[in-house]
């Protein structure tokens, strides 16, 4: 369970709110999904290589990400390896129920010294832990693991492509709660 706890502390920082929502929302979002891209266009120290944002569209083999400063075109040629954040991370919920429905055991060990209690919880500790791991593996998709660059364009603000006539410069990212 200790464990669990401190994997529980590695979620992403610095994303905003807005791109992390419940998962049932996700169908309903007006923003694209918030995407971490490590590349090699850059051979210059100065660059970083790690380009965080708001996925705008996937089209032509190109990566639109709308970062805090700008937004950001990278071909796909370029792309080393890409994290796209789905929604909020419910595994949380099933450590708080596991860890919950564990509580009967320890009382038991305190009470009666008796380790056959803890013994008891093993079945329901593993089953927690194994649905807390498929639950955060189920809300990112990876480049080039598990997903092609493609499966992203539907995560995106713009999953038919960038309209014509939309002036890209004017694009700017959505930070509302």
């Amino acid at each position: 369970m200790l464990a669990a706890m401190l994997l529980q502390c590695a979620a992403p920082q610095g994303i905003p709110s807005s791109y992390l929502k419940n998962p049932r929302s996700l169908d309903t979002m007006t923003t694209g999904c918030w995407i971490v891209v490590n590349h090699d266009l850059f051979n210059d120290s100065i660059f970083h290589n790690e380009i965080s944002g708001e996925l705008i569209a996937y089209q032509n083999d190109t990566i639109y990400i709308m970062t805090h400063n700008s937004l950001m075109i990278i071909p796909e040629s370029g792309i080393k390896t890409a994290l796209l954040f789905l929604f909020k991370d419910q595994s949380n919920k099933y450590l708080l129920a596991t860890g919950l429905g564990l509580i009967p055991n320890f009382a038991g060990l305190l009470v009666h010294s008796e380790p056959a209690f803890l013994a008891l919880g093993i079945p329901f500790a593993v089953v927690g832990l194994v649905t807390m791991a498929i639950e955060r593996s189920k809300n990112r998709l990876r480049y080039p693991e598990t997903n092609k660059l493609k499966e992203f364009q539907k995560f995106s603000r713009f999953p038919q492509g960038i309209p014509i006539g939309l002036n890209l410069k004017k694009l700017k990212l959505k930070t509302y709660t």
